[in-house]
């Protein structure tokens, strides 16, 4: 896959586990999920990323598992479920040995009568995770991209949970084209204004398309994530740097107030 499908991709705000037969033409692979956006709006209450194997499984979306239902409730601690997470199609056209399929698993919410795909981003490259809005001892309150959008599951064994922070400073992270230019002196500070990098060409994107930054700390304030960021060359581009009026250093909000991110983590890497 190219670097530039790769960037798309990487670039969706949220996705569910679906066939990838739609994109093959696009990307000119055939490989599996993706699609299936969560709100953008519904993109700021997120404090992390929660793998669940019970029906997304582990290393990646054509590895085969034995998949369970996980419950929802309404409240944490409740012992009465409101709905239910679960893969209503296994995944097809799985190779001999777990590493290639022509489609991944269909992992679907139903809460009451509503029924429909659980929104997802990416962790790493192929694998998801369902989006988190709140936590409470032993439980998550994940997003269900239904009415009401979110409910809570009961933390296992064998799920992972992983912060906000954790996911915007331990690997490679990049401002979004939607960031709005804005640096920050500190969280609800002084801002000023970077001038926007050039757009890229029709070919291969330019290394400022998503300028590389690192992410030194992240905050909440106020019910607002913030992120304290310096351009760094990209390793991505041969270490090249962008042009010196549109490096940043200072603090962004991780989510615009239109709720669209402006600084996110690469999963895919490269």
């Amino acid at each position: 896959m190219s670097a530039t499908a790769h960037r798309l991709l990487a670039r969706l705000p949220g996705r569910s586990v679906l066939s990838r037969a739609a994109l093959a033409g696009l990307f000119a692979c055939t490989l599996i999920h993706v699609v299936g956006a969560v709100p953008a709006a519904a993109q700021t209450g997120v404090i992390g990323l929660l793998e669940m194997p019970e029906v997304f499984g582990a290393g990646g979306p054509c590895a085969p598992f034995e998949p369970s239902v996980v419950p929802i409730h309404a409240r944490p601690g409740s012992r009465e479920a409101v709905g239910e997470i679960f893969v209503s199609r296994p995944a097809s056209g799985v190779t001999s040995d777990g590493m290639a399929c022509t489609a991944g698993p269909v992992v679907t919410v139903r809460v009451g009568a509503r029924e429909g795909f659980l929104p997802v981003d990416e962790h790493a490259y192929e694998e998801v995770s369902a989006i988190v809005v709140e936590r409470a001892p032993g439980w998550y309150r994940i997003r269900t991209g239904l009415q009401p959008d979110s409910g809570w599951v009961r933390a296992s064994p064998r799920m992972r949970f992983r912060s906000l922070a954790a996911l915007l400073t331990e690997g490679l992270t990049h401002l979004e084209p939607e960031w709005d230019g804005r640096v920050w002196d500190r969280p609800f500070g002084t801002a000023r204004v970077v001038a926007p990098p050039p757009p890229g060409d029709a070919g291969e994107p330019p290394p400022t398309d998503a300028p590389a930054v690192s992410v030194r700390e992240v905050v909440l304030r106020r019910g607002v994530w913030w992120a304290r960021v310096e351009t760094i060359p990209d390793v991505c581009n041969g270490d090249r740097l962008p042009p010196t009026s549109a490096r940043v250093q200072g603090w962004i909000r991780v989510f615009g107030p239109d709720g669209r991110r402006q600084v996110w983590f690469s999963p895919r890497g490269c």
